[in-house]
């Protein structure tokens, strides 16, 4: 392949590794160098000085003279194989297409093994959780989009409840009681919530106004159509401004307690 016929090359080390080395030396090491680089040689070559002199052209006393200065500074490895053969070995070359190897075999399986096996253990992990996700990408976008706008929602649509009343309506007439139940989340509805104190307030008044229970309803639905924030007769009386006894008349007085609980 053409991947296998260039290959990096680090100036820096270079100049560091072959400092020691003649010029001569220098050139029959990156002979060397091109040489063990081939595909079929993986980083090994024969330590025959009769065959490295044919193929670099030089003579034979000429490269063993370079070899032993090459052995000499531990450039390359001179040893023997597992058939006893004397060898020369560049242990760079050698890591470096034991690496090539492994990538291509991981390439042909589809990747990097430890990787698959991630993506395998998340993709089981998924499976488990929710057996109907969809193996479409768009489609499992489109669910979890449709899922996360749904909570959003449900958030929303119970902010926009009205919540339930807390007030305590022990001290409440009964004949109040049935008005309370339509006028009190008619108030929430608004916004606009009695305090347990103004409330309380709010009984003995109204049972002074309203003796009976139809009284106290009628005007508690007649105030709800006119969407008014306080509870009012369908008759109303404002030409006085205060009573014989120097008391305010009851619509001021409910218009006042109308805005203390807000």
């Amino acid at each position: 392949m053409s991947n296998d016929f260039w290959f990096k090359f680090n100036f820096k080390d270079w100049a560091n590794d072959v400092k020691p080395l003649s010029l001569s030396a220098r050139g029959l090491l990156i002979e060397l160098i091109i040489y063990m680089r081939r595909p079929e040689n993986s980083g090994e070559m024969p330590n025959d000085p009769i065959l490295i002199s044919r193929l670099t052209g030089e003579l034979t006393e000429t490269v063993i003279r370079n070899l032993s200065e090459i052995e000499k500074f531990a450039i390359l490895s001179f040893e023997k194989n597992a058939a006893g053969e004397s060898v020369i070995i560049s242990r760079k070359i050698v890591k470096e297409f034991s690496i090539s190897l492994k990538n291509r075999e991981n390439a042909k399986k589809g990747g990097n093994p430890l990787l698959k096996k991630n993506e395998n253990r998340l993709s089981d992990s998924d499976n488990r959780t929710d057996n109907r996700v969809s193996y479409s990408y768009s489609n499992s976008n489109s669910n979890s989009l449709k899922e996360k706008k749904g909570v959003e929602w449900e958030k929303k649509e119970k902010a926009k409840k009205p919540k339930k009343s807390d007030l305590i309506l022990d001290h409440c007439p009964d004949h109040l009681r049935k008005g309370l139940e339509l006028w009190l989340p008619y108030k929430a509805e608004k916004g606009q919530r009695y305090t347990q104190r103004g409330l309380e307030t709010a009984f003995s008044l109204w049972a002074k106004d309203y003796p009976t229970e139809e009284k106290f309803v009628a005007a508690v639905r007649f105030s709800m159509s006119q969407n008014w924030s306080g509870i009012f007769p369908q008759k109303i009386q404002t030409n006085q401004t205060t009573n014989s006894n120097g008391q305010i008349p009851r619509d001021q007085r409910d218009d006042a307690l109308a805005n203390w609980s807000l």
